[in-house]
């Protein structure tokens, strides 16, 4: 009986599940750790202006060394930099549940970015984020031989790749850029001849805004149409019994239906690139704004590809989810930032921005909040900062009340956070409506 009892297995080693659950609740306890320092900002301004030390001092001797000049511009940097890491522990933790390949390569990236911070600037909370992932990595070091490529991705690829829905979709796709290309094209041409040619950095950069935002508008509906009926799609071909009765779990179920969905939609990218190199040849146009479109799609298409999924999880019908994913994205899109914009210009109204220097600044980061929220808003925004200000990531706003300067964030960057936290969120409630389902 003793000899019987040292050779059976462990329970970790009989149920992979459960030991994945083990590892995902490690990445949630770090990223509840990581979330706490968020307050670390908050911190440095409430010593700065409680007096009990130089904020400055304070931040560099205990927690980061940037070369900033003031205690408003650390604070902002370590917010960023904390939240980045938030983002990366959310992305960890749905790759742990799924057991996806990329998990090791998210994990790499994120431990090279918090040594070059540990290294460069002393950032001592990305000492947390290496404890985590190290701990994590040795914890599950008997399971990433399993991590693999998910199978529900390569079958949903496969089967959307044979049929005809998908070259019909590219090829509708690739007609509607190919025409807006062409419209403004002909809008523009009076004025090449009008102008000559000293306006022709212009044109390519107004033809690149409106084929960037063509590009967004279709994928904000293209991708909840391919994730809506993920789920619901099963029930009605009378196939989602058959998936119960399978090993697959369902956190590599949902993650491998967004994979397939965001698979395609990288491929209509790719097949645009082409298009968007038109507004090379009139100029105005870099590099780096192209691949910075390029990043905004991807991230918008995750968000509301998850939005599909998430309805998708708890809807009958695929009718019924498809119609609560574009009213979501709707209301998300216009009702809400017009209402909060409206709302905002009438207190800045009533109370009057140039009384208080405090009120300004918050009116002015709740502007910047709801310009990331809003693909075309961010979009916009980082394009006019880039070009006017050659301002990438980080600016400087004056105060009218005070003449004061606050720091700024680039648009670009917050969407991008936002995005992801979002997606991750969405993503996480929809395996829990499914957990007791598959599992």
């Amino acid at each position: 009986m003793k000899a019987l009892s040292e050779a059976a297995p462990d329970a970790a080693s009989l149920n992979p599940a459960r030991h994945r659950l083990y590892l995902a609740q490690l990445l949630q306890y770090g990223l509840y750790a990581q979330a706490f320092t968020l307050l670390l900002p908050l911190l440095f301004t409430l010593v700065s202006i409680l007096g009990i030390a130089d904020g400055l001092e304070f931040q560099a001797q205990y927690l980061l060394q940037a070369n900033r000049h003031s205690v408003s511009e650390t604070a902002m940097l370590s917010f960023i930099l904390a939240l980045v890491n938030v983002c990366a522990l959310v992305v960890l933790l749905v790759g742990a549940l799924a057991r996806e390949w990329w998990l090791l390569l998210v994990a790499g990236v994120t431990m090279l970015y918090n040594l070059a911070l540990l290294f460069f600037w002393q950032h001592l909370a990305s000492g947390i984020t290496l404890g985590i992932l190290c701990f994590t990595l040795i914890r599950a070091r008997a399971d990433l031989p399993q991590l693999r490529f998910n199978p529900v991705m390569r079958k949903e690829l496969r089967a959307r790749m044979r049929g005809i829905r998908a070259f019909v979709i590219l090829s509708i796709y690739l007609s509607l850029m190919s025409a807006v290309a062409i419209l403004l094209y002909l809008i523009f041409v009076p004025q090449v001849q009008a102008t000559g040619s000293v306006a022709i950095g212009t044109i390519g950069r107004d033809l690149f805004r409106g084929m960037v935002a063509l590009e967004l508008l279709l994928i904000i509906f293209i991708a909840p149409a391919f994730t809506a009926g993920s789920i619901t799609g099963e029930r009605d071909a009378n196939t989602y019994d058959l998936i119960r009765m399978t090993m697959i779990p369902s956190p590599a179920f949902i993650i491998g239906k967004l994979e397939s969905a965001i698979g395609y939609i990288l491929l209509l990218m790719c097949a645009t690139a082409p298009l968007l190199a038109l507004a090379f040849l009139f100029g105005g146009v870099s590099q780096l704004e192209l691949a910075l479109s390029f990043e905004l799609v991807v991230v918008t298409s995750l968000l509301f590809g998850a939005v599909g999924m998430y309805y998708s999880a708890g809807a009958e019908r695929t009718l019924a989810a498809s119609v609560r994913s574009y009213l979501t994205n709707l209301a998300f899109l216009f009702a809400i930032p017009l209402a909060t914009l409206l709302l905002l210009r009438i207190i800045e109204t009533l109370v009057g921005s140039s009384t208080s220097p405090v009120f300004e600044a918050i009116l002015w980061y709740s502007r910047d909040i709801l310009i990331s929220l809003n693909p075309f808003l961010a979009a916009l925004s980082t394009q006019q900062l880039l070009v006017r200000e050659g301002v990438l990531t980080f600016g400087q706003q004056i105060l009218a009340s005070n003449g004061a300067q606050i720091p700024t964030v680039a648009p670009w960057i917050s969407y991008t956070l936002f995005y992801l936290l979002g997606s991750g969120a969405l993503v996480v409630l929809t395996m829990r409506r499914l957990r007791y389902e598959l599992d």
